[in-house]
Order: C-alpha cells, then structure tokens, then sequence
C-alpha cells in the first residue's frame, strides 16, 4: 500500500508515521502540511490510500478530499477528525472519503482502515473488475426501429447484425421483437424450432442455458432468437422482455433487435435500454418523415438522449422528392446513414433468403450497411450530436 498522509500538527503526524513505520506492506509516499499540497501530492506520487486531518490549513481535510477524489477517484481516502459528527460524515460522503477517524488516533483503527483500503485496492486489481470495466466487453444494445413499416429497417437490421457477426463471432445476436409477423428468420432461411413467444411463456427468470436453447445459428456465426411461428394476439409485458433483454446481455457483446414501430410500454423499454437507438426512414413521402421526426423528438425530448439515436435514410436516390438536407434541417440532427437504393439486391437477397451483405458485399448498399454497423457497434468512436 502506498500512503500519503497530511496532517498539520507536527506532533499528530508523527504519531501516525510511528503507527505506520516498520510495516512492510505499507509504503510512506509522502507528507503533506496542509490541503493545498495534500491534494497536488496525491496527483503526484498517485496513492493507494490519503489519510487526511480534518484540520489542514489552507484546504480542510473534506475540501482536501474532494479535491483527491476528482483528480484520483481511485485513491482511497480516510478522514481523521477531532469529533465525528453525522453533518461531518455527511460532508465527508459527498467528498469520497471512505472512512472517518476520531481523534484520538489508535494504532488498530488507522491499521484497520488500511486493511479495507487495501481490499478496495486488490479488488480494482482483479480480473473480475478488470472484464467489468474493459468497454470491450460491456455489451451494446442496438435497437432499430421506426415510425412507420415498410421503410426496411428490418433489412438493415438483419443485414447489419450479419456484418457484425462476420467480425465478432458468436458475440452477436439479433432478435425478432415482433410478436405477430417478423421476417427475421424468412430473411436468413431459417427455420427454428424455438422462438421468442415460447421463452416468454417459460415462468421464472431467464438464464443463459435456457436462452440459448431457444437461438438458432446462422451460417455467418450469427445467434437469431426469431420472433413466433404464428401470430399471438396477447402482448409481451415489460418484466418477460426485461428477462429476456437481461439474459441476452449477459450472454452476448453485441446484441441487435429489430423492433415494430409500436409506440407503446413494452417498446418504450427496449428503446430506453438501448446503447444505440437506429430511427430507419425514406425519402418517398412526406408522412413517413414527418412521423419520424415526431418520433425522435418525443424519444429525445422524454426518453432517450439525443446523442443515443441515430437518424438512418434508406433507398436513397437522386429522384427522391426530398434531401438528405431537408431531412437534417428539419430535424436539426445529423443523419448518420444514407443507404442507397437498390432494389433489385434488396428484393432479390429476401427471396433467396441470403442477406445482401453476403450475397452483393461489394454493392454500394452492402458497403453502406457495413459502415452503419462499424459505427454503432464501435466503443469509443465520437458520437455525433
């Protein structure tokens, strides 16, 4: 342990180097006289643990404190005080600080201290926090859906979660939200066994044994949880889909869904616990958009934060009544796709069930939907506002 302590009153700092002298786990770092150089000294020589009087010069002990815990949130700071009171340890919570000490200090209080500042420490050492906390490995919900169907955001979702699937294997995988009439597996030539309809049936929650029984694998290394094999007029409620949105990301680093354009409870909570919320529109009409645009500002200005969604142009073309530019001004967003029309591909790749992605990559609308994925899907690229 690395210790850095500040304490102003020469005789009081002695006493805690004499606690802490002859101790081989523990290394003095640094001394500090007062606040100020407390918290420039924790910047500096980067401590485990600060133990800080409250009764610093220049910078009390909590002001000290919070000024260690923005610069270093990892230091682990313990307060020494002459009388511990609850708007004290009030203060001290909102400082960061860990413990707070009375005076007078004993050896086996400030040793004890140390001891849970060293488990804190080791813990930030672990494997287990270091895959917690590794943005390549928390998973990413992308939601595509829409105002409107018939604009084909469920083949851009089919297509770009292939992409994905190519780049990451058995890390993606995309599930039919529709509980009435998904294509999802119609597009990819499968034919499942086991849907989304029958694992919510399932009582109790939703474990990654049983989740995977009900996926099916793609030949792209995709996993594909389709949506039913007929159509069911009782509606999932928000707890099965929670379930089932839980078990997904515990078992996937990528998972992609392509949602009805339903505004209701159950579709609210999958928009709203989405990494990435992709908005498909076209440039054919006019009320396509103007409902896209009613979506995301509901969504921006309720729900989700703008910097989440993603406006995305399918079948653009030179003859399109309206520009990508009309569509940004109205919005007064971005749009993050242009995917270009072809409607020979996109047609000929649902009848054959192959997506376009393998069946034409090197199409403009292939190359399109592969940039889309790349950005959605990336961990710390910008994100446009």
């Amino acid at each position: 342990m690395r210790v850095l302590v500040a304490q102003s009153d020469t005789s009081l700092a002695e006493e805690t180097l004499g606690y802490l002298a002859g101790n081989e786990a523990i290394e003095l770092v640094g001394v500090a006289q007062d606040g100020h150089e407390a918290a420039q000294l924790a910047v500096q020589l980067r401590p485990d643990l600060v133990v800080l009087d409250e009764n610093l010069a220049l910078m009390n002990g909590v002001q000290a404190a919070q000024m260690i815990w923005l610069a270093r949130p990892e230091t682990v700071v313990v307060l020494v005080a002459d009388r511990v009171t609850p708007e004290l340890l009030r203060q001290a919570m909102r400082a960061g600080v860990k413990e707070v000490l009375s005076r007078p200090l004993k050896a086996d209080g400030l040793l004890q201290a140390i001891h849970g500042a060293y488990s804190i420490t080791e813990l930030r050492r672990s494997q287990e926090f270091a895959e917690l906390t590794d943005p390549t490995r928390v998973p990413r919900v992308i939601c595509v859906t829409g105002a409107k169907g018939g604009v084909g955001k469920t083949t851009i979702a089919v297509n770009m979660a292939v992409a994905l699937a190519y780049e990451n294997p058995d890390q993606v995988v995309l599930v039919d939200m529709y509980q009435q009439f998904g294509d999802v597996a119609l597009m990819l030539n499968l034919k499942p066994k086991r849907t989304l309809a029958e694992l919510l049936q399932l009582a109790g929650d939703v474990d990654s044994e049983l989740l995977m029984e009900h996926l099916v694998k793609h030949e792209s290394g995709l996993r594909v949880l389709a949506a039913t094999h007929r159509p069911r007029a009782q509606k999932m409620g928000v707890k099965e889909t929670a379930g089932v949105l839980s078990a997904l990301k515990r078992s996937f680093r990528l998972v992609v869904m392509d949602v009805p354009p339903v505004f209701d409870d159950n579709t609210l909570y999958l928009v709203t616990h989405s990494t990435v919320v992709i908005l498909v529109a076209n440039l054919y009409d006019l009320t396509t958009l103007n409902d896209t645009r009613t979506l995301y500002q509901t969504l921006a200005r309720e729900f989700v934060a703008p910097e989440r969604l993603r406006v995305v142009l399918n079948r653009v073309a030179r003859g399109n009544r309206l520009q990508v530019g009309d569509v940004e001004r109205t919005f007064g967003h971005p749009v993050a796709a242009q995917i270009p029309n072809d409607a020979r591909v996109a047609v000929g790749a649902v009848n054959a069930g192959v997506p376009l992605v393998m069946s034409h990559p090197r199409t403009a609308v292939a190359q399109s939907i592969r940039a889309l994925a790349h950005g959605v899907a990336a961990f710390n690229g910008s994100q446009p506002r």
